[in-house]
């Protein structure tokens, strides 16, 4: 499977699913202690997933982590750590992206069309976002 893991610090920032990937029957990319699991799956025709519900659990959950699935096109990740950029990388057409910790930003290269994942309620861009003054000092 084409899987790429982005560090910095020895803290995982995010994990990649670079398309084409071929998973071998049900993979679970992502470390079982992830707030956010991500799997990926190749399952032969005919093949059962059993009817269930995921049980309710009272869980604290810390920090929001998000997927985002690129349909089309091609965009720019920046990532941050203490309000440092520290990495960037480019995700294309077929591409995901779980994003763990630390902060991030994107640039659209390409017209693109993507759908993102997160847990948990989202309030407002005041409460639930803190943007990093390195991203608009170098946008201005």
């Amino acid at each position: 499977m084409n899987l790429e893991t982005i560090t910095y610090n020895n803290e995982r920032l995010a994990i990649i699913l670079r398309f084409p990937y071929e998973p071998n029957g049900q993979e679970f990319v992502s470390d079982s202690k992830d707030y956010l699991q991500l799997g990926a799956m190749n399952l032969e025709k005919g093949r059962i997933l059993k009817p269930h519900i995921h049980k309710s659990r009272n869980e604290y959950v810390p920090i929001t982590q998000e997927a985002l699935i690129l349909f089309k096109g091609k965009m720019r990740v920046d990532f941050y750590y203490e309000n440092k950029k520290v990495k960037d990388t480019i995700i294309n057409e077929g591409d995901v992206i779980m994003l763990l910790s630390g902060g991030h930003g994107f640039e659209v290269l390409e017209p693109t069309k993507l759908v993102e994942i997160k847990q948990g309620q989202y309030i407002d861009q005041k409460m639930d976002k803190e943007y990093l003054w390195y991203q608009f000092a170098h946008h201005i």
